[in-house]
């Protein structure tokens, strides 16, 4: 859900409050956000900027990032320049997606002045820009070149040219008359509206005419709506909204109380609100830029193999061809009187085949019947050896395919920084990654811990998001009697259902079969194979890849993942 002019009216709002305040730290977690913390009246606060092309929006924020070890230019700039300043105030241009945070600090020579950190929210063009008091750029987020943009250039020194503002009537002037002529003109209400009015995303707009609906389909009457309802907006009257789905999840914010949902709840603020809202989708935002070149890495490697494994099966299959050598060579060896040297091809009869037939032999011309013969033989042997050769490559290949397969499951549940960190690591000790030397190595933080659910019988089920979680739970966590899961001949997690002495009753086994079916390479299929059996069982072979093990006297589940399923469990982490 994008960030429209409404929602930032919302948050400036709120943002009045921090007016006074005193900028004492700036970080710049990812590349294109940034945390500024605030003190003010003995209190606290972290004020978050998103240039993101996906998530960008502002708002105060509980969040905690990691940070990275140097701090980026544009962080260190901000923070020659406004740390020990004071907030003057924020202001949002209109209702577009544009915030004004002015600072007073002191300049290089000791005096005050005020610069304006500037919050141009529009989108895949979000940028974050840091201008003088003469509206010099000093620097921004994002550089845009005249390479980039014939329209607006952002570089430092260049005097700040304002993101065009939109042509459309500000709603909080607009009159009942005006809002009920764009309702009357036909078409689409929430398209109509979204296009005449500013700050008006079509889906902000859709849930103001529900509201509007909701109390009359008369559309002076819903003009009427509107125009209170902007007027409320004026004297700040918001009332921050989460709309959730069935699980519970947060699928949409709003600045006022939506119409038609089945779920919704009040939140204490709009910050609040966008930083609940906010929190999963950052997460995963963050998670696919910093996976991006380990999935390269994998998939590179997945399809390098690929083309091995089609060489070997060539190689394997050719039979024919290897056994016509050997036959040519013999026919050779057998007729070496009646070939003339300088022949091209020779009729030679077969007598061994059913039914004895003649074969054409195709010959060197520049070679003697004795050598053409040993020529034939030489091929047998080599394509035989090299047939053997591959039969064994391809049991290695195969092997080192499934086991990327898995580390391509494994990135797909990646949700930490931690985690990413230990199945890079394991990549470089596996050889499929050369580690950087130049470049100092990365200070690891606690290990990651494994999944955790408890089942509707009240059973502990854990499982691994990665191979060394998975060697970690399976081989030192489960005590002999619990039970083990994993998809069967199919990369995935490892489960572990904590016994604790007791019976496991069937629902609970069921339960930790979808865990171990959804999270698995075989997710979205149905009727997966889960294998399940006591700990007692499981053996790590010698030499065997983290994460592989082998197990024995198990059953077998058939399960079609749901995820209802998953989400129905309660995760007590």
């Amino acid at each position: 859900m994008a960030i429209d002019g409404l929602t930032l009216a919302a948050v400036t709002h709120e943002l009045k409050s921090i007016a006074g305040a005193r900028v004492e730290k700036i970080y710049q977690p990812e590349r294109d956000e940034l945390i500024i913390g605030l003190r003010s009246s003995g209190e606290s606060r972290r004020l978050l900027i998103s240039a993101s092309a996906e998530n960008y929006r502002l708002h105060l924020t509980s969040a905690v990032r990691t940070n990275p070890t140097e701090p980026p230019v544009f962080c260190m700039l901000l923070r020659k320049r406004l740390i020990g300043g004071r907030i003057l105030k924020t202001e949002q241009q209109g209702l577009d997606r544009v915030v004004h945070i002015s600072v007073e600090a002191y300049d290089d020579f000791g005096e005050l002045g005020v610069y304006t950190l500037i919050a141009e929210l529009t989108g895949r063009h979000s940028n974050i820009v840091l201008v003088d008091k003469n509206g010099i750029i000093l620097d921004s987020i994002k550089h845009i070149g005249p390479g980039v943009s014939s329209v607006r250039t952002v570089l430092p020194g260049m005097q700040y040219k304002a993101v065009p503002p939109q042509r459309k009537i500000d709603p909080r002037r607009a009159s009942a008359a005006d809002f009920a002529a764009v309702l009357f003109a036909g078409g689409t209400p929430e398209k109509k509206l979204s296009e005449a009015f500013s700050g008006l995303s079509p889906n902000m707009a859709k849930a103001l005419i529900d509201c509007a609906a909701e109390r009359s389909i008369d559309a002076k009457k819903q003009g009427n709506y509107l125009e209170s309802f902007y007027s409320r907006i004026q004297n700040g009257d918001f009332e921050p909204t989460l709309v959730l789905d069935e699980f519970d999840d947060i699928i949409g914010v709003y600045p006022f109380r939506p119409e038609g949902f089945s779920k919704t709840r009040q939140a204490l603020s709009m910050s609040e609100a966008m930083d609940e809202f906010y929190a999963k989708r950052d997460l995963r935002e963050s998670i696919k830029r910093k996976s991006a070149a380990l999935s390269r890495v994998i998939s590179g490697n997945i399809e390098r193999l690929k083309k091995k494994l089609a060489l070997y099966d060539e190689a394997i299959s050719g039979e024919d061809i290897i056994q016509r050598h050997r036959l040519y060579g013999e026919l050779i060896t057998a007729n070496l009187h009646a070939i003339k040297k300088g022949a091209g091809e020779a009729a030679l009869f077969d007598y061994c085949a059913e039914p004895p037939a003649h074969v054409i032999v195709p010959l060197d011309e520049r070679l003697s019947p004795s050598e053409n013969a040993k020529m034939y033989f030489k091929r047998y042997k080599k394509a035989k050896a090299a047939r053997v050769m591959a039969e064994k490559q391809k049991a290695n290949a195969l092997e080192e395919l499934l086991y990327l397969e898995g580390q391509a499951d494994n990135l797909t549940k990646c949700t930490t920084d931690a985690e990413l960190f230990e199945l890079r690591e394991e990549m470089i000790c596996e050889g499929f990654i050369k580690p950087d030397r130049q470049k100092q190595k990365a200070k690891q933080a606690s290990p990651s811990r494994p999944m955790h659910f408890v089942s509707g019988d009240g059973f502990d089920i854990y499982a691994g998001k990665n191979n060394r979680q998975n060697d970690e739970l399976t081989l030192k966590t489960a005590e002999s009697n619990d039970i083990f899961l994993h998809t069967k001949d199919i990369p995935g997690s490892h489960v572990i259902i904590r016994r604790g002495g007791r019976d496991v009753p069937q629902e609970t086994l069921r339960e930790a079969a979808h865990i171990a079916a959804w999270y698995s390479k075989a997710k979205g299929s149905a009727q997966v194979p889960v294998d399940y059996t006591l700990r007692r069982f499981i053996k790590k072979p010698s030499g065997a890849r983290p994460g592989t093990v082998i197990y024995t006297n198990q059953s077998t589940l058939y399960i079609t993942p749901d995820e209802r399923v998953i989400n129905g469990l309660r995760r007590p982490d």
